[in-house]
Parts: structure tokens; sequence; C-alpha cells
């Protein structure tokens, strides 16, 4: 095993100090400078002067560059030696001592940090050890349920997964690293089983993304939290994992939420009291939209986080005063939240199914009741008349789509006189068939956005004003309806403007009064094309 380098014992000693962390005296809200930060500086100090040794070889002419660049690259001695620490504490610690094992949490804390970011070329080097010390810790912890502190430092082992640096891995080590996150999600499900209260989003993330059975596993672990909270009259953190407002389209427990669902209430015998439970935490709370009890169960479970966490007492009474004005406060959110939650219901398949399969399952008049309403409401939102029109029948027939962008760039973005003005996100927000997101379908052409242009009428009175075309290849900030139709449009990662071709020809005599296109040329024009805009003397102008 590495000797400890005399830094990092100073470091450990300085977790140990009472005051470590701690404000200082006469100096209100400031820091004692042995905090975790100025310890994860102190670190990338000493990593970049064992760098610098080498550069010096390098600088006396001792050894080549790329002799240099190898050894710099594969040089993790500090690195190495923060992990050697951390492992030895991990194999002598006293686990029922409480202190003692919250000052490694915090060591664990300060390595499992994206501001320090750990090689992961050297997590892998002590992964089984890891991986050995993890099973140890929920497995004592299990049996013995004697330190709730344990929970910092199996939390803060899987944290270090999360956070490592791609940058300096070897030929061939990713798709090993890969396999490691396996290892580590694997243990998840009996992590949560004995902690759990845990609510690491990181961890969850983890889980998610490597687990080979995380619909099961959730589905299992899910089942375990309702009928421990729904005896409580509690408020689980992992319930809102499920249908979250924030939730991407491609979030697997999301996208899978009818499954888990339907396999959670014909594996499991709920009672009334827990179905009941389960709509109004599980569906109503993400959207927003519950009831009283719920709505105060989540305040309290925050505000016991907050004390637990020592949140500044003026957030604690902020919480505080909505925990005391629940009567107004829970009608006035509702009605607030209830169009959002319509829409989420109208726009998201995953939700709307989760309400058919619960609708089913419930026998609590006044829920089937809450819930029909919902479902009616959102029919009624579905079938409401829309600002963009995708399935329009225009009038007015361009042969080339791309050659009709450019008309609608200069009507209804430059002139601003085709409208309504197209924009995405008002459209996403209307659109009802599927969720549309920006960063999720951004790096290709939205299909339904395309359509809405390709559908577009534009009037004959309208076309007549267009006097001069512009196609912009990206240099001058791109073409406005690419913003919308494909946000992320890059010319500079290969993306290519949409290219006008000689179907034009046949549109030209739909724009009488055109004397002047900007930048043809990023479309590549042919011979056939440019005597065509000849024959009607319009001018055609370089891009600048």
């Amino acid at each position: 095993m590495l000797t400890i380098h005399s830094h990092i014992q100073k470091n450990i000693d300085s977790i140990r100090d009472p005051n470590f962390g701690a404000t200082q005296k006469g100096t209100p809200n400031k820091k004692n400078k042995a905090t975790v930060k100025s310890i994860q500086a102190q670190w990338k100090k000493l990593i970049q002067e064992q760098q610098a040794i080498i550069k010096r070889q390098y600088d006396r002419g001792l050894i080549n560059w790329p002799d240099c660049r190898s050894l710099m690259e594969a040089d993790f001695s500090v690195e190495d030696e923060i992990y050697s620490a951390m492992i030895n504490w991990l194999s002598i610690i006293d686990l029922s001592d409480s202190v003692e094992v919250e000052y490694l949490a915090t060591f664990i804390e300060i390595v499992c940090s994206s501001d320090y970011s750990p090689n992961g070329l050297v997590i892998l080097k002590y992964h089984q050890t890891i991986l050995a010390k993890i099973e140890e810790l929920i497995e004592h912890q299990r049996v013995h349920q004697q330190n709730i502190k344990i929970n910092l430092v199996v939390s803060g082992l899987i944290t270090l997964y999360f956070y490592h640096s791609v940058g300096s891995y070897a030929p061939g080590f990713v798709e090993q690293y890969e396999l490691d996150k396996v290892d580590i999600a694997l243990l998840l499900p009996a992590f949560y089983r004995v902690f759990p209260n845990e609510h690491n989003n990181l961890i969850m993330s983890i889980f998610k993304e490597y687990h080979p059975d995380i619909i099961n596993e959730f589905t299992q672990i899910l089942h375990l939290s309702i009928v421990r909270h729904a005896k409580n009259s509690s408020y689980g953190w992992m319930h809102s994992k499920l249908l979250s407002m924030f939730a991407k389209p491609a979030d697997v427990l999301y996208k899978n939420a009818p499954l888990i669902f339907k396999n959670l209430i014909n594996s499991f015998d709920f009672s009334d009291i827990e179905i009941d439970y389960l709509i109004e935490n599980l569906v109503l709370s993400p959207l927003g939209i519950e009831g009283k009890k719920t709505h105060q169960a989540r305040i309290q479970e925050h505000l016991k986080k907050l004390e637990i966490k020592g949140a500044k007492q003026s957030v604690i009474n902020d919480y505080q005063q909505k925990l005391d004005n629940i009567d107004t406060v829970s009608q006035a959110k509702y009605n607030k939240n209830i169009k959002t939650a319509l829409r989420r219901i109208t726009v998201s398949a995953p939700t709307r199914k989760s309400l058919d399969i619960l609708l089913k399952a419930t026998t609590d008049e006044a829920k089937a009741t809450h819930l029909k309403s919902l479902i009616v409401e959102a029919d009624a939102l579905k079938n409401a008349p829309k600002l963009f029109n995708i399935n329009n029948k225009p009038t007015v027939l361009f042969r080339d789509f791309n050659f009709k962008l450019l008309v609608i760039e200069e009507l209804m973005y430059r002139q601003e006189i085709l409208l309504p003005k197209f924009d995405l996100d008002l459209f996403a927000k209307e659109y009802v068939k599927r969720e549309i997101d920006r960063d999720e379908d951004g790096y290709e052409c939205i299909p339904e956005v395309k359509k809405y242009f390709k559908n577009v009428e534009i009037s004959m009175t309208l076309l007549d004003k267009v006097t001069q075309l512009y196609q912009d290849s990206g240099l001058g900030g791109g073409a406005v309806f690419l913003e919308h139709m494909h946000p992320f449009w890059d010319p500079g990662m290969g993306d290519e403007v949409p290219k006008v071709t000689n179907k034009a020809i046949d549109d030209l005599a739909l724009l009488p009064n055109l004397t002047k296109i900007i930048g043809l040329e990023n479309s590549e024009p042919s011979k056939k094309l440019l005597n065509a805009l000849a024959e009607r003397n319009i001018e055609l102008e370089e891009e600048k």
C-alpha cells in the first residue's frame, strides 16, 4: 500500500478538526479555509506539480515530447495516493463510531466530486475493492442498523462512479469502464432496500442507465416504498421519478411508467388506502394537482430535509409558512397548475396510459371521478383549435420545398407579414400527438415542423411582396426557420443548407416581383437553374 502523501494526511487531520467547515468567529457566513473545495484545490495543485516534474525533464532535453506527453498521461500517482488513503480508512474504520464514519464520509465527498473529477483509470484499479466495500457496508447496515451515517459513506462510494474524467482514458478502457457501472448498478436494489431514504439523483441516474433489469427492480423497490409511506402518510422521494414534469421522453422510467404501474397492480395486493396513496403521490403530485393531505406531507418531508442539512432559518421559515397556510395554498396551487397538468396528460402518452390503468384499479368513487374528469378535460384540450395547423391544405403549391423555405424566411421572419410567426416552443406546447422536446429532438430535422412549413398557406398577395430572397450558409447565424425546424443545425459539424434544386424553376412563376437572390451559391445551383434565373433577370449576389 502506498505511503500517504503528507499533504493528504494533513487533509485527513483537518477533516477531524472540530472547526472544519465551521463559520469563523467575527466573520458571519464565512467558512473556515479548510473546506471541501479548498482541499480539492490542493489536490489539483499536487497533480499539477507532479506533471510539472515530468515537464521539466523535457525542458532540460532529457526526454522528447512524445515520451513527455506519454509519461504525463500515464502518471496518476497523486490520485493513486488519494484512493489508497480512502481504501485504507475504509479497511480500519470502526463502523459503530458515528463521528469517525462522518469524517470518512466527508473525505469520500471530497474524492467524489465534479470539482476534483477523479480519474477513471485510477477508479478502475480499485474497482473490485470498492465494490466489495460497498457490499460489506450495505450488509453491515442491514444486519446491525446501528449507524445512520453509514449511508453517507456508501452513497459517496457509489457517486464516485458518476464523477470521473473521461479525457485520460487509454484505448480500450472506455468499454470496460462502462461494464463497471453495471457492476455498481447491480448493487443498487440492495442499497435502496437498506437505505430507503437515500435520494441522491446521481445514484438514481446510474441505476436507471446501467441496471440490466431496471423495470422489474424499480417496481419491487417502489412497492416497498408505497407500502411504507402509505402507512405513515408520508411522502417518498422516489414517487416523483415516474411521471415527473421534468422527465424527458427518453427517460427509461418515464416512458415505461404504464408498464411499471401495470406490474405493480398485477403483482401486489394493495389495500384501498395504498391505491389511493399511489394515485395521489405517484400521479397527481408530480402533476402538481394533489390533495391537501398529500401537499402537506410533501412540505413536511422537505422541511425535515432542510433541517437535517442545516439550511438557513429564513428558508425553513418560508416552508413553515407554506405549511401553516396549507388551506389557501392547496387550492391556489391546484388552480394554477391544472392547465399545465391537463396539457401534460394530453401530450404525454405515459401519463395518459397510467391514468387509464389506475382508473381501473381504484375502488374509491371520489378518486375515480377525479381521474375521469382529468381525462375528459384533457380530451377536450386535445380537440381545441390550434394556432399552428400542420394538416393545412395549401392552395398555392411549391414544387421545391427548400425554395419555399426561403420564401417563408423572407415573409415570416424578415418582413413579418406571414402570420402567425412560427415558434417551436409555442408549437410544442400545443402539439398533442407526442412530446416535442428541443433538447431531445433538435439534433435532427423535426418532422412535425417540416410538415407545418410544407403545408403553410402563402397567399398570392403575400408572394407579390417578395422582391429578394436570402440563403444563409450559417456564417450569418443561420436562417430563422432552421432554428425551429432543426434547432441544433450546425454547418461547422457538416450540416448542409436545405439546397434549392431545378424544381424551383417552376416555382419562379409564383414570385413575379423577385429581382435578387443572395447566397444561392450555397445550394450549388445547376446551369439549368442559373439560366432560368437569368432569363427572368433575377440577380444573384454572393453571401458576404
